[in-house]
């Protein structure tokens, strides 16, 4: 299977779905799931549409991943990235779209042969789900839905963020709900990863209770990182999001009596 990631910008949807054009062109992809921040998004799906015989997509305002880079929205552009995906011989792909009280609406046929695979040839789904612009999606309960009626289908996808609700297979637009790919004949693993940059150093974890962190760098938490965290909140405002995880060692931590005690290798 032949798997590329592309993307495209422009000054406005039209210039975007002619630029993803060329690249599809040179592809040549039998399935793509996209994502624009167009506020006409149209124009991109049915260049999609165009440019493989399955497509879904959406809108996502609050950045894209694609290209091999991270793009933060920008006023005086709008993009579009697609996950282009070439199938080997005998391996298809079928486009779907689901509410949030039903199932994919894939053919009856493929329904019975999806349900009734064993195991080690159950179709693998690649999805976008989208709450409809006057509603909501219960994304837990559907995916229970989904696991009860294909148990074996590895799921693989995320949501759009950015309160627009609108989703397309082909060039077909959905208000909401989810839109997917059913991949079958070719292996699939799901993996986890979080889109999600440093805003300062790492430091060492020289306290703690249980899984409670109480000291970095031999200092509290608040003298450590509070005026980091403040000046970082200050300059995004509400739309400000902070993690913390562990990190391979990117400088050697602060000497302190208690770094002995805490394995050098924990940072966050």
């Amino acid at each position: 299977m032949r798997v590329a990631s592309l993307h495209a910008a422009g000054r406005d949807a039209a210039a975007v779905a002619s630029s993803m054009r060329d690249k599809l062109s040179a592809f040549r992809p039998s399935a793509l799931l996209w994502a624009t921040d167009a506020p006409e998004p149209s124009f991109v799906a049915e260049a999609m549409a165009e440019g493989a015989p399955a497509s879904v997509g959406g809108v996502s305002r609050a950045g894209l991943i694609g290209g091999g880079e991270e793009w933060a929205p920008h006023g005086g552009e709008v993009r579009a990235i697609a996950l282009a995906i070439g199938l080997p011989e005998g391996a298809s792909a079928l486009p779907w779209h689901s509410s949030a009280e039903s199932l994919p609406d894939l053919p009856g046929e493929a329904w019975a042969r999806c349900v009734a695979a064993p195991p080690e040839d159950s179709p693998h789904l690649l999805l976008l789900a989208a709450p409809p612009r006057h509603g909501t999606f219960p994304l837990e309960r559907w995916l229970g839905m989904l696991d009860t009626a294909l148990p074996w289908a590895r799921k693989v996808g995320g949501l759009t963020a950015s309160g627009d609700g609108r989703l397309f297979v082909g060039a077909t637009q959905h208000d909401g709900g989810a839109v997917g790919l059913a991949l079958e004949g070719v292996e699939m693993d799901a993996h986890s990863f979080q889109g999600a940059v440093p805003i300062g150093p790492s430091f060492e974890i020289t306290s703690c209770e249980g899984n409670i962190i109480r000291g970095l760098d031999g200092c509290s938490i608040g003298e450590t990182v509070g005026d980091l965290i403040e000046s970082y909140a200050a300059s995004h405002g509400e739309e400000s999001h902070l993690s913390v995880g562990i990190s391979v060692p990117g400088r050697a931590a602060a000497a302190s009596p208690l770094a002995a005690s805490v394995p050098s290798s924990l940072y966050v």
